[in-house]
């Protein structure tokens, strides 16, 4: 079952960037006004859709998907203008 949860969390993964990159955009992220905010938001997301991509072994439970979501959550990207 961990293992069936980690290819899970790497599929929901693709589905997160698809929603953000591709055509098919999460509404939740194009009600928000503010660019910059906006951006941040979508580049967490992508942060963590990248983990739970690459290391989809290490998303055994609901716990570990979490537990980096809080991580990620925190994080501010340096903006290089």
């Amino acid at each position: 079952m961990a293992r069936l949860f980690g290819e899970t969390a790497g599929f929901a993964a693709a589905r997160i960037i698809r929603r953000i990159l591709g055509l098919a955009h999460n509404i939740d992220f194009e009600l928000i006004e503010d660019p910059k905010r906006r951006a941040v938001c979508e580049a967490r997301s992508l942060r963590l859709a990248r983990a739970m991509l690459v290391d989809a072994a290490s998303f055994a439970s609901i716990s570990a998907v979490t537990r980096a979501a809080r991580e990620v959550r925190d994080w501010q990207p340096e903006w290089h203008i």
